[in-house]
């Protein structure tokens, strides 16, 4: 039997051809972090021929049905093509390892996995996503390992990791494809199974509990049903359930955006929107058994709590940072190209937004003199060439150019540096602020929030990355950037 690390062939192993993704908000994506990463890893760049990285399961995430391999990357390309070349769940090697740390990448090793997967987004650490693997139900008896394999030759893809969290202890890595043991590595990578429960089970955000925000909090209902086609509906509960009245006056079958390859699943996935209800709301889901049975069951409840957030009432658009500057300040490169900018995006504006005033920058000036931004400004989006809302178009839609930064000038938090643009009334632009050096600049830097921690902005989100840069002036996409925010800020009355 061939290794999967030569012949990359398994009894188990789905193909590229059929290699999909699945929604990650669907399911419960089993990684041992603590929600960021800090950091991306390869063994080597480029990777050889037999490096790869594993997470030791033990026996963790079993007796649940394993739909997925879930993994967060960092493409230095930005376009999202490199891929890796093997996610595996694979047993452990005992006759190679006794300490059960090995995986063991046989044919006879193998559990389920993907060959030559596609589906990663070309960003840096900011999106979970999850590979559709051969669905599989493990029990506890097996101990497992989820595996990662780099193609030989990249140098693009990097495994993200979690270093500021708890280190767990679990993550490995190989340059021989596991034919040794595993040699360990003290952070946690961010990668692991992606299940559901085994049927009848009514989950939401990969859980029975969740709380959210109003106006970007996300929800996804996922009815695990125990056959194709079977009809549910969704009906508000009094949290100790009882049924009150239907959520939502459709009846809902099982193939809805399933995750599990049987299709006897269905998810339903929507934000919470603004000014409809804050609170705890719980729900169940009604429906009929599979045939030949006709009963009507109802299924576990899911208990939703919704925050109020003020942006729903507009107050913190313009606005993609905690507020305070945490020791880091930034510029593209040093000195200055002639196509450096960064920029902020900060999407649509609410109705209570009328006018865009001016721009506020965290900026800083390490020279003896005072120093020029070539410009600052206000921008849309330019959907043309990048459809994610990453980049703004030029011209700017308002802006001002060569504002002198003082000598020494050094702005921790705002109010900062205000730079006075002719006032824009707002339509339907997907806004962006935005700064660009001069051609040569080493004197001015802007500052940063790095921690996502302190408490100045109301409604600051710390998973949504919004801070991009450029070294070609935005003729090409903005490159994504989640390691900072820069301190750019829209003011408006």
């Amino acid at each position: 039997m061939r290794s999967l690390c030569t012949g990359l062939a398994g009894l188990f192993l789905t193909s590229a051809s059929l290699a999909q993704t699945v929604d990650s908000s669907c399911i419960n994506c089993c990684i041992e972090w603590d929600g960021s990463s800090e950091n991306c890893w390869k063994v080597s760049a480029p990777s050889g021929p037999s490096d790869a990285m594993s997470v030791d399961l033990d026996n963790r995430c079993h007796n649940l049905q394993i739909v997925a391999i879930c993994a967060q990357f960092c493409d230095t390309s930005g376009t999202g093509v490199d891929e890796p070349i093997l996610l595996a769940i694979a047993c452990d090697n005992l006759a190679l390892d006794p300490t059960g740390t090995t995986p063991d990448l046989s044919g006879a090793g193998i559990v389920t996995g993907v060959v030559n997967p596609n589906g990663q987004n070309g960003t840096f650490c900011t999106e979970i996503v999850a590979y559709d693997v051969p669905d599989v139900c493990l029990t506890s008896s097996k101990n497992t390992h989820v595996v990662m394999k780099f193609r030989p030759g990249d140098s693009s893809l990097w495994l993200c990791a979690d270093s500021a969290g708890p280190i767990f202890g679990h993550s490995y890595f190989t340059t021989d494809c596991y034919s040794t043991p595993a040699i360990p590595f003290t952070l946690n990578w961010v990668l692991g199974p992606g299940v559901i429960p085994k049927p009848v089970k009514f989950w939401v955000n990969g859980s029975t509990t969740t709380t959210i925000t109003e106006g970007s909090g996300t929800l996804a209902l996922l009815f695990v049903g125990n056959c194709t086609f079977q009809p549910f509906m969704l009906f508000l509960s009094n949290c100790s359930g009882g049924l009150i009245v239907p959520a939502i006056n459709l009846v809902f079958f099982t193939g809805l955006n399933p995750v599990d390859d049987a299709g006897k699943t269905a998810c339903l996935v929507a934000t919470w929107p603004c000014n409809v209800f804050v609170g705890t709301l719980c729900f169940a889901a009604l429906y009929r058994d599979c045939p030949p049975s006709k009963k009507i069951l109802i299924s576990n409840e899911i208990k939703v709590t919704i925050n109020a957030s003020p942006a729903c009432g507009g107050k913190c658009f313009g606005w993609e940072d905690d507020g305070a500057l945490d020791s880091t300040i930034w510029k593209v490169q040093n000195p200055a190209g002639s196509g450096d900018y960064f920029n902020v995006h900060m999407g649509t504006a609410p109705a209570a937004v009328n006018t865009i005033t001016q721009v506020e920058v965290a900026s800083w000036n390490f020279c003896g003199a005072p120093a020029p931004w070539d410009e600052v400004g206000i921008y849309d989006s330019n959907l043309a060439l990048d459809a994610t809302g990453g980049t703004p178009a030029l011209p700017a839609l308002a802006a001002v150019n060569g504002q002198l930064v003082p000598a020494a000038q050094s702005d921790w938090s705002y109010p900062a540096t205000v730079y006075n643009t002719a006032d824009y009334v707002v339509g339907a632009e997907d806004f962006h602020g935005a700064v660009k050096w001069p051609t040569g600049d080493s004197c001015v830097w802007i500052g940063s929030d790095t921690d996502s921690a302190d408490a100045f902005n109301p409604c600051f989100d710390p998973a949504a990355v919004k801070s991009y840069f450029t070294l070609d002036g935005y003729n090409t996409p903005a490159i994504i950037f989640s390691a900072a925010n820069w301190m750019i800020r829209l003011d408006w009355k």
